[in-house]
């Protein structure tokens, strides 16, 4: 199996099966939210769908390097004046220059990890972002983790917490805030990926884990204050 088809088939299992943990994750970043958005690496749309219904007079811009992907956003939203469909490269950092737009907010989940050259590719977004603009991550976490499903869709990396520190201070982003996300989704991980060696997430333990996301969410805020998890979200201002 190649990375596009084990990529696109996990994100499919994601988006039918796991509506509750696209809200989880936009209910974390939204305070942080604002102006003109960017979603870096859009895929089917997942996340995209929840930022167009909250933000519907904001100018949404949803790229991807993926033309299938292109094909499916610029279909999906068709109808909505304000979203814009580009493909954008974060491999090719040095195009964003000749974007003749300017964004607050920029979003990329699960993206840096695909990119060799990451600080490059944070670079390249601080300079399309306005003054006092945002750029929003999430990231996957432990380089203990890193097992089949990383290997198979190409991921370069898990980060650590003190390395995504110290990349960031080679580009000229201020860090806001940086915290763990997602605990449970671990034991997933690990029982999916490097007991059973599968590439491809179980649609059944998708379905059950998106029916208890409330408890993970009480598990990730209140006992273990967002300390440990199988993700890190990083909140980065210019």
């Amino acid at each position: 199996m190649d990375y596009s088809y084990i990529g696109k088939e996990n994100q499919k299992n994601f988006s039918e099966k796991c509506e509750n943990f696209y809200l989880w994750i936009f209910k974390e970043i939204k305070p942080y939210i604002r102006g003109d958005i960017l979603e870096i690496g859009a895929g089917l749309g997942n996340f995209s769908e929840i930022l167009v219904k909250n933000y519907n007079d904001n100018k949404i811009i949803l790229s991807d390097v993926d033309k299938t992907y292109l094909s499916i956003l610029s279909d999906k939203f068709k109808d909505n004046e304000n979203i814009k469909i580009e493909f954008l490269d974060l491999n090719s950092p040095g195009e964003f220059k000749e974007k003749d737009y300017k964004i607050d907010t920029c979003i990329a989940i699960n993206i840096l990890e695909h990119i060799k050259d990451d600080v490059s590719a944070i670079t390249g977004i601080y300079d399309i972002l306005n003054r006092n603009g945002s750029l929003i991550l999430l990231l996957p976490t432990y380089k203990f983790l890193y097992n089949i499903i990383d290997k198979k869709i190409e991921h370069y990396r898990r980060y650590t917490k003190k390395e995504i520190i110290q990349k960031v201070e080679n580009t000229g982003f201020k860090i806001e805030k940086i915290f763990y996300f997602n605990f449970v989704a671990i034991f997933g991980w690990i029982f999916n990926g490097s007991i059973l060696k599968k590439s491809i997430i179980n649609k059944n333990i998708l379905s059950l884990y998106n029916k208890l996301i409330p408890l993970f969410k009480f598990i990730d805020r209140y006992l273990l204050f967002r300390k440990i998890g199988i993700s890190l979200i990083v909140i980065l201002n210019k």
